[in-house]
């Protein structure tokens, strides 16, 4: 037997198989901090949009796709273009992005009043002036190397 070759006592074959563990728990713990990174990420765009959408006084246009808000009378537009998988803010000509690798988003609209029995709200897509609700919802992809898709949020 090889003198690298390490024996427990009463065993009378070499370990095997530590190599593979240590790839696992790498793999494992580059998934958490993916997903860490995207729940941190994904939290802080729907703090700021809350919180500008909040301020609006009205919703000017709306599609599934975009949503534009009057915010002290200035036009704010948040768009997701599909092609880029990202999420664009913008506000007196000038654009930031702010989710990339996002692989689908959807704005609804929604009145204030309640459905009966039922904490879900009417829609408000066939007239944007009732709309008093905006839920957006979209799904983000973190890439690693060596795997095609890594982790997702969903918010």
């Amino acid at each position: 037997m090889d003198e690298r070759t390490q024996l427990l006592p009463g065993r009378r074959r070499p370990l095997r198989g530590w190599r593979r563990t240590g790839t696992y728990t790498g793999r494992t713990v580059a998934s958490l901090a993916d997903s860490v990174a995207l729940n941190n990420d994904s939290r802080s765009v729907i703090d700021r949009m809350s919180q500008r959408i909040r301020q609006a006084q009205e919703v000017t246009s709306y599609t599934t796709n975009s949503i534009t808000v009057l915010v002290s009378s200035n036009a704010l537009t948040y768009s997701y273009v599909p092609g880029e998988k990202k999420l664009y803010e913008i506000e007196n000509s000038v654009t930031n992005v702010l989710l990339e690798n996002c692989t689908s988003l959807v704005f609804d609209l929604y009145r204030r009043n309640p459905m009966t029995n039922s904490f879900d709200q009417f829609p408000a897509t066939d007239d944007i002036d009732e709309a008093k609700l905006v839920r957006v919802k979209w799904t983000c992809e973190s890439s690693r190397p060596g795997k095609a898709a890594g982790s997702s949020e969903l918010i």
